[in-house]
């Protein structure tokens, strides 16, 4: 369609909003590349210089729309200005933390898009329960956000995994109007086999989207559990000595242990007593969820069923000094200090590392 010819009716906003670990960078970085081909159609994925994603909406949408922070909404008024003279049918954007939003704020902002945009689209990919519980507890390891073991983490975090509770307040609060589409984050169901396949042709269903750039859904894989227990040591000692960089240097960090060659150590997997618990805990969330919202194929309750069957026999130790030897905690530990105290003078440090992360995932197919 010629940009003359495009009318706000004409126009879309999709919004894909997770959840964390489906494949949500990889196809960050597709669209960020430009790997998306949609004959016939034109699509925009807008976004700052040095960043993959539109994260930093999350907090802006919770203080305009929860606190009522006037400034926050002016910052949401001039977004949608901007969106506006995108010279494009579709205009994209994508953040994880979309899928935490509280229904009532996801409504508000979806509401305030609708003024510049014909319709709006709502994509989340819905990764079956013990899978999405472990991958968060990873996560938050891997962010310097837990100090807990698996067995308490579980029994604190677990609710956010209750899927019917969630995208019910959803469709509670989105205007009917609002085309909201779960697609489960099992390999069997995705299109061609990939989560970047499978959006692109979500996104344009029935228009031949091709995805160029050999894009994967390998970016961002879940650490093994020694190499997550070298960046345990470092959020340690940057507790320690009271430097306050752990969050900014998280997936830098994890982008440069896991290339550095030394064994990762398997991956962190739940154990039998725990799997069981969980498992009992998510049965009837998932056989609802799968009746509501995948037409009863029984995508989550299959899912649950084979993730307890992997489980092992023991708990795994998430504590560094029963996977490192001591002498790597003490460099690591020296490594650390040595960063923080050279890091601590200058206040440019995390927007040049999240520039270099950013770097590196565009320039890897």
């Amino acid at each position: 369609m010629p940009p003359t010819q495009l009318t706000r009716q004409s126009r879309r906003l999709v919004i894909h909003a997770g959840q964390i670990k489906t494949g949500s960078t990889s196809i960050q970085t597709a669209l960020a590349r430009g790997d998306l081909v949609v004959p016939g159609h034109t699509w925009a994925y807008p976004r700052l210089p040095g960043f993959l994603d539109h994260v930093s909406l999350d907090p802006i949408l919770r203080r305009a729309y929860r606190e009522g922070k006037r400034r926050d909404r002016w910052v949401i008024d001039a977004l949608s200005n901007l969106l506006a003279l995108t010279r494009a049918d579709t205009a994209i954007l994508s953040a994880e933390h979309f899928a935490n939003l509280p229904p009532d704020v996801l409504a508000k902002a979806v509401d305030r898009a609708r003024r510049t945009f014909g319709t709006c689209e709502i994509v989340v990919y819905i990764r079956p329960h013990l899978g999405a519980l472990t991958s968060l507890f990873v996560e938050l390891i891997k962010q310097g956000s837990t100090q807990s073991t698996f067995d308490a983490f579980a029994a604190d975090a677990h609710r956010q995994f209750i899927y019917m509770r969630k995208y019910t307040g959803w469709k509670k609060n989105l205007s009917p109007s609002v085309k909201v589409t779960l697609r489960p984050f099992v390999p069997s169901a995705l299109i061609g086999g990939s989560t970047v396949t499978d959006f692109a042709a979500t996104v344009f269903p029935g228009q031949d989207a091709q995805v160029d750039g050999g894009a994967s859904d390998r970016k961002n894989a879940a650490l093994g559990v020694r190499d997550l227990m070298r960046l345990k040591v470092w959020h340690r000692k940057f507790k320690a000595i009271g430097f306050d960089g752990s969050n900014q240097i998280a997936w830098p960090l994890a982008d440069v242990v896991a290339r550095g060659g030394a064994d990762g150590g398997p991956k962190l997997r739940m154990h039998r007593a725990l799997a069981d618990r969980m498992a009992e805990v998510y049965a009837k969330d998932a056989a609802r969820f799968d009746a509501a919202w995948f037409g009863g194929t029984p995508y989550l309750a299959e899912a649950l069923e084979r993730e307890r069957e992997a489980a092992i026999d023991a708990p795994m130790s998430v504590e560094p000094e029963d996977w490192l030897n001591p002498d790597e905690i003490a460099m690591l530990e020296a490594m650390a200090q040595m960063f923080a105290e050279a890091q601590s003078r200058h206040s440019l440090w995390p927007a040049r590392l999240r520039h270099a992360h950013v770097k590196r995932q565009m320039r890897e197919a």
